[in-house]
């Protein structure tokens, strides 16, 4: 399956996602923060990365562009609890920039798996 790493600021969510996409077989790395995150994308590979678009220290998105620039083959999965999917069409045109797909929050595991497994084969 996919080596997936998952940059969510919030512990228990983040343990979370894990466990889910562990039980699909996935090989999951967690960051708690966008400093950790970097760190482990300058460390190995990963098909898929989930990110929450509002860690405490860094933007989101411009923590995907970095991710992105490191990893030109990765796909990216944006979450948030304060971006919703109304203010993507109104503000970003209907797409979170440099991410594949996104979530506002709450984010089944189940809707989350289902991204990762189709992503994963892309």
């Amino acid at each position: 399956m996919a080596r997936i790493l998952i940059s969510e600021s919030s512990t228990e969510l983040g343990c979370k996602w894990r466990d889910a996409l562990r039980r699909q077989g996935h090989d999951v790395v967690l960051a708690f923060d966008g400093h950790t995150a970097v760190s482990a994308c300058k460390a190995g590979r990963f098909e898929v990365v989930i990110t929450d678009m509002s860690l405490p220290d860094v933007n989101g998105i411009l923590l995907s562009g970095q991710i992105s620039t490191m990893l030109p083959d990765v796909q990216i999965i944006g979450v948030s609890s304060v971006l919703t999917q109304e203010m993507v069409d109104d503000e970003l045109g209907g797409e979170v920039p440099y991410c594949s797909r996104f979530f506002s929050m709450p984010v089944s595991p189940k809707q989350l798996t289902s991204a990762v497994n189709e992503l994963a084969l892309a």
